[in-house]
């Protein structure tokens, strides 16, 4: 829930009517703020932007907005529908308590993962540290331990550390969607990949208990469209990293990003082009919950401004 409010600095604004980007908007209470200024008047803004008109509880500013002559105008979160401690924060410790189970699964996973690549004869410690599957489930092990920690903490998520969880989100979704296509590819050929327990932890049950966390959790921030160039950045520095190491060690850690085992250079480029589709696809779904109405921090300014 949020409104909008008028930040006096140079002077008091007196109740009544003013006017935001064109549009009426009506001063029903004034409220002291020593944080910011002398004093704040609240106000219920009537089609500015995406913010609902209401006022209620206490409001506080988190972002700066429009400019008016001798106030500085902002976004108010209500800080009255916030969980408080009792059913809403028994939600965030459930939260908590469900991502340090996340946490000590992915970590056992990656461990039985890795002894089992110790019995490959091919097996290079340096190799297994260079998929991206392992990459990601590391990072994702401590983005969900630092969430847990927050849960237990805070009754809402920084929005920085659902940034991160996004991220990490749609990259071990990512290894779930590539792995799988390639498990079924092996399938219809002439050979098969063998799929340990480890390997279904890392590649299918985290992936799908992360996603059901993002979409069921109400505390998370709205992030902005923008995050989906910072979501593929990661994935492109790896890919150029791994092109470029693969004929140096001769070595790749998935069979398309080897021009000699498909087609050539031309199918190598198609299969990067599709993953980064993806990867982009999935990063624009995940924002995509964070943005709808339905979410009790929908009104949230982005990420960057939110508290």
């Amino acid at each position: 829930m949020s409104a909008i409010t008028l930040r006096t600095c140079a002077r008091n604004q007196p109740e009544g009517s003013t006017e935001i980007k064109g549009r009426q908007a009506s001063v029903t209470r004034m409220l002291l703020w020593p944080k910011t200024a002398s004093c704040c008047a609240a106000v219920t803004a009537l089609e500015v932007g995406d913010v609902t008109p209401t006022v209620r509880g206490e409001l506080e500013i988190i972002a700066g907005e429009w400019g008016l002559p001798g106030a500085g105008v902002a976004l108010a979160y209500d800080r009255a529908h916030e969980p408080r401690r009792g059913t809403g924060m028994r939600a965030r410790t459930a939260f908590g308590v469900a991502r340090l189970g996340l946490t000590a699964t992915g970590l056992v996973a990656l461990i039985g993962y890795f002894q089992y690549t110790l019995g490959v004869s091919t097996f290079a410690i340096a190799n297994f540290f260079s998929y991206f599957t392992v990459q990601s489930a590391i990072v994702s092990i401590l983005v969900f331990m630092s969430a847990a920690v927050v849960a237990l903490r805070r009754p809402t998520d920084p929005a920085w550390l659902d940034m991160l969880r996004a991220m990490v989100t749609t990259y071990i979704l990512v290894s779930g969607v590539v792995y799988g296509i390639i498990v079924w590819q092996s399938s219809s050929a002439n050979y098969s990949i063998e799929v340990p327990w480890s390997s279904q932890i890392l590649h299918f049950v985290i992936p799908i208990f992360a996603l059901i966390d993002w979409i069921i959790d109400p505390y998370k921030a709205r992030l902005p469209w923008k995050y989906l160039g910072w979501a593929i950045v990661f994935p492109v520095f790896w890919l150029v990293f791994t092109l470029i190491r693969g004929p140096i060690v001769g070595w790749y850690p998935y069979f398309f990003l080897d021009a000699r085992q498909v087609s050539g250079p031309g199918e190598t480029v198609s299969y990067c082009l599709l993953i980064v589709m993806i990867i982009t696809g999935i990063a624009a779904l995940l924002t995509g919950i964070t943005r709808l109405k339905r979410m009790p921090r929908h009104l949230l300014p982005p990420w960057r401004n939110s508290p």
